[in-house]
């Protein structure tokens, strides 16, 4: 081996096709790549263009928006609801936003609790739609 400037020559003797692999080497006919549900980030485009795919087929992360009804619901954290008063904690709605954050659901909308009453229902519904 040397260096003449810019110029690096390797002196040694190769065996031609010593360092190439054979087609199928690393990835073998009806393999699956990347599977369904997998996030694709660079190692999978990198994967897929080594098998001379194009287009990879992907959906956006979903989107959730979280509403609790009945006027019994009482957010955790308010003063405790006497028993005689019917009221409940409302349980559902963060366990079901920190469920979806463990699903890798983002993008959560929280629009609260709404009354036992169609207007304020509406109102809200509608909210998340804006």
């Amino acid at each position: 081996c040397g260096v003449d400037g810019s110029v690096v020559s390797i002196d040694a003797e190769v065996d031609a096709g010593k360092w190439v692999r054979p087609v199928g080497f690393d990835i073998k006919v009806g393999e699956t790549l990347v599977p369904a549900g997998s996030l694709v980030g660079p190692h999978e485009v990198g994967v897929v263009a080594a098998a001379g795919g194009g287009v990879i087929r992907v959906h956006r992360k979903p989107k959730l928006a979280l509403l609790s009804t009945g006027d019994e619901l009482a957010e955790a954290g308010e003063v405790e609801p006497e028993a005689s008063s019917g009221r409940i904690y409302d349980a559902n709605r963060p366990m079901l936003a920190a469920l979806a954050r463990t699903s890798g659901v983002d993008d959560i909308l929280d629009l609260g609790r709404a009354p036992d009453e169609p207007g304020a229902l509406a109102a809200t519904v509608a909210r998340a739609h804006a």
